[in-house]
């Protein structure tokens, strides 16, 4: 499951109260309890990897940094390496246990924390951006290791600042204000999505979104290139006043436009909520 929200919104916060690992002197409540496939869980079930790597990383060396945890969970001493090692394949680290940690690049830094919280083998994941300062490349790698996990049988849940990530999961939840104000499967979030949205190509993108933005119900346009996206509440939606607003900037073409999980997180955060279904029928 993957935690959406503006900054600010209780992401982070949400995932240390279900580690436990929230301050005390918080004015906060701090009651309730974890289940894991319907069993209580545990401190112990429950691995946690942080926004900055660094802040995980302790040891000298790659190897020493994903055996720490385990001695410090008294884990047999037969049974260290080799589940360190098993770690470090699942999470593809490309270097030998003496490697230095310092020499390690943001996203190799990323991998050998998650490489260190998979060793203790908890049953839930809890991942607070993992991706976010790392490269493309790493990413999409990061990603592949969740999807793998995924089919193992992890219960993962984790917080992101990049909207496309959503459409990669089966389940998202907003938060605002530290309140879950919508919850689902991102195609159930689309489809309840209460506006229109139209993709407009036009020979003056810039003109035609001033034009528009001079309509009532027509301000919400975002620039996509020589692109506009409009959302228009259903209720507003007045074909003909639109054709007469966007003909004298040279209308291309008008579609309806994918409802992504961007679109469904810039509605949620203005309005709090998720609405009715709808759709752009009317505008050709």
């Amino acid at each position: 499951m993957l935690l959406l929200g503006r900054s600010g919104g209780g992401k982070s916060t949400l995932l240390l109260g279900i580690a436990g690992l929230l301050e005390r002197g918080l004015a906060t409540e701090r009651e309730g309890g974890l289940t894991v496939g319907g069993t209580p869980a545990d401190g112990t079930d429950v691995g946690v990897l942080f926004q900055d790597p660094e802040s995980q990383l302790v040891m000298a060396r790659a190897g020493d940094e994903v055996a720490f945890g385990l001695e410090e969970r008294c884990v047999p001493s037969d049974a260290i390496w080799p589940r360190a090692d098993e770690a470090l394949a699942a999470v593809g680290f490309p270097y030998p246990r003496d490697h230095p940690t310092s020499a390690l690049s943001g996203g190799e830094k990323q991998r050998l924390a998650l490489a260190g919280v998979l060793a203790l083998q908890p049953r839930i994941l809890l991942l607070d951006e993992p991706t976010i300062g790392v490269d493309p490349l790493s990413r999409r790698d990061f990603w592949l290791i969740i999807y793998d996990l995924l089919q193992e049988g992890s219960t993962i849940l984790l917080s992101t600042p990049y909207m496309d990530e959503a459409e990669r999961c089966g389940r998202v939840g907003f938060l605002l204000d530290g309140q879950v104000i919508a919850c689902g499967p991102p195609v159930q979030l689309k489809s309840q999505l209460g506006v229109a949205i139209l993709d407009l190509r036009c020979a003056q993108p810039r003109a035609a979104q001033s034009a528009l933005r001079r309509l009532p119900g027509f301000e919400r346009t975002v620039l996509f290139g020589e692109r506009l996206h409009v959302t228009i509440p259903r209720a507003e939606l007045d074909p003909a006043a639109f054709r007469r607003a966007v003909d004298v900037e040279a209308l291309r073409a008008c579609t309806p436009a994918a409802a992504t999980a961007l679109r469904v997180s810039i509605e949620v955060a203005r309005d709090g909520r998720v609405t009715s279904t709808s759709d752009a029928t009317g505008i050709t």
